[in-house]
């Protein structure tokens, strides 16, 4: 058989901000025909969930956290584009840098 819930989790979350407010857990559970244990079980499960503020600006934190590190990497992949080429000396043409390259070259 099928358990059927009399709260929604918006109710449950405010009887839990109930019971917090005035402290007196015991009270706030015989006003709702609850029992205690059932109250502290609300609250251990829904203290484990972040509210969804939290995970939006979390995310949002993460994407410009991932936009400047992709921006760093472009930078750093275009610095390492000019530098592997060297000017030589004789001729200012640039030349390849690949360690076959660079043991053949006199400077």
């Amino acid at each position: 058989m099928k358990k059927t819930t009399r709260y929604s989790d918006e109710e449950k979350l405010n009887i839990i901000t109930e019971a917090r407010s005035s402290g007196n857990i015991s009270a706030t559970a015989k006003r709702y025909s609850v029992s205690d244990v059932t109250i502290h079980g609300w609250i251990k499960k829904f203290s484990k969930v972040k509210p969804e503020k939290d995970l939006h600006s979390e995310l949002k934190k993460l994407k410009q956290q991932l936009a400047d590190k992709e921006l760093e990497n472009a930078i750093l992949k275009d610095l390492v584009k000019k530098t592997v080429q060297v000017w030589s000396h004789d001729d200012k043409s640039p030349m390849n840098t690949s360690p076959s390259n660079i043991l053949k070259q006199k400077f």
